[in-house]
């Protein structure tokens, strides 16, 4: 019993955390969304689809940045390079 009850615990705990922090993709939504404004309906709609893609292509080129950047390091530096390129 006790074996069950430590296991629930621990399961709802891990959620908890995992709720805790958002997402790349829910902080991006956040962000758009507070920029819409007072938007609705259709207009929101294309707001939130154009600012969502620009946000994209944003760290798509940030990452060819990050990559072209990195091809002259090596291993354990390549990767540190990389992690904190991509934080920036």
């Amino acid at each position: 019993m006790k074996k069950i009850v430590l296991t629930l615990m621990l399961l709802m705990v891990s959620l908890v955390s995992a709720q805790a922090k958002p997402s790349g993709a829910m902080t991006k939504m956040d962000i758009c969304n507070a920029d819409a404004g007072q938007r609705s309906g259709v207009e929101k709609r294309a707001f939130m689809k154009q600012c969502l893609t620009e946000k994209k292509a944003a760290q798509r080129q940030r990452v060819k940045e990050c990559a072209t950047e990195a091809a002259t390091k090596k291993s354990t530096e390549r990767r540190n390079f990389l992690r904190e390129c991509r934080l920036k």
